[in-house]
């Protein structure tokens, strides 16, 4: 609802790119299913969200590389916090969402969170390609079934290792 009655600060290409990931996410089940396009989103808008809080505080390379993995005690403040502001959009302390890229914005959060979800679309471009049809939760998210001792020689992984995709996250019985 949020982000819905925030779209007029985009205009164009923007804002239609933002309606089509709201689409999705609206008849999204909100199942973390290898093959849900709504789970896909989710996921990739969540870590771009956790990047901006962030990117300020850790080393980018750690942040890089632990992004997708949730952490029990940050994804509990960072979703009652999250809740709070929504409740509560005119609160003074809005500190936790300032970001260098929207740091002079009267409303860092909401900036934040609808910058965070325009980012979506590239990522997954970049990382899947525009067809939407091919855009699933288990495209990026995969177990990785290592073979010991092969698994160290790059030259005999690719024949042992088995990538394997999968749905689930670090906050539903299906973790992988």
């Amino acid at each position: 609802k949020y982000v819905e009655s925030n779209k007029q600060i985009l205009d164009g290409d923007k804002l239609e790119d933002l309606e089509s990931l709201l689409l999705i996410l609206k008849n999204w089940d909100y199942e973390m299913g290898k093959e849900s396009k709504g789970a896909l989103i989710f996921a990739v808008w969540e870590s771009r969200m956790k990047y901006y809080l962030l990117k300020d505080l850790i080393p980018d390379q750690t942040l890089k590389t632990t992004m997708m993995c949730p952490h029990p005690v940050f994804d509990g403040s960072f979703w009652k916090t999250m809740e709070f502001w929504l409740d509560y959009p005119t609160a003074k302390n809005k500190d936790w969402c300032t970001s260098d890229e929207w740091k002079n914005s009267s409303e860092p959060c909401r900036d934040l969170i609808i910058y965070s979800l325009l980012e979506v679309k590239a990522i997954i471009t970049s990382k899947i390609g525009r067809n939407t049809r091919h855009w699933n939760w288990g495209t990026l998210h995969n177990m990785l079934y290592k073979h010991t001792p092969f698994s160290t020689k790059n030259f005999l992984n690719w024949a042992y290792n088995r990538k394997i995709p999968s749905g689930g996250n670090g906050r539903t019985l299906n973790l992988a």
